[in-house]
């Protein structure tokens, strides 16, 4: 038995299934690999491929906030796509995160590529980051984010 739980007298059945002999131009016969009973990868995908769970990573954060230390968790989503870490306004105003106001506006995306509502116009103070036993400081973005599960958005970088 093979690791994919096929006999070898089995795989070979299958692959002479595949195979055709002809006659080539000298009058030779040549067994010759067709795909015509074998579909196209590319042809089969229909869409793009299934999605699994979203990564959600639960992260302690602390801060400074009129000479006091402060700290909360958020549940943040690992995006392949956010071009910076953000944080919800509706958190950030609970936890009660020092925010300063930008001079010019960023553009933040989100994965699709669309501007993210309310982002770009505040980003919060410094903030020390702890996954596990790892810590890192990190300025998240402000931005009004549909109330859910997530707090916030963590690039894959």
């Amino acid at each position: 038995m093979t690791r994919c739980g096929c006999s070898c007298i089995k795989r070979q059945e299958t692959l002479i299934s595949y195979c055709k002999t002809i006659p080539n131009s000298s009058g030779n016969l040549l067994t010759a690999m067709f795909r015509d009973k074998r579909p196209n990868k590319r042809l089969r995908l229909a869409g793009p491929p299934p999605h699994t769970r979203p990564i959600d990573v639960r992260v302690r954060l602390e801060w400074s906030h009129n000479q006091e230390r402060l700290s909360g968790e958020a549940l943040l989503l690992l995006d392949s796509g956010a071009t910076r870490a953000v944080l919800s306004s509706d958190w950030v105003k609970d936890a009660q995160v020092s925010c300063v106001r930008q001079k010019e506006p960023t553009l933040i995306l989100d994965t699709c590529g669309n501007h993210i509502p309310g982002s770009g116009l505040h980003y919060a103070t410094t903030v020390d980051m702890y996954i596990g036993d790892h810590i890192n400081k990190i300025r998240f973005e402000v931005a009004d984010m549909p109330a859910g599960k997530v707090n916030g958005y963590l690039p894959m970088s």
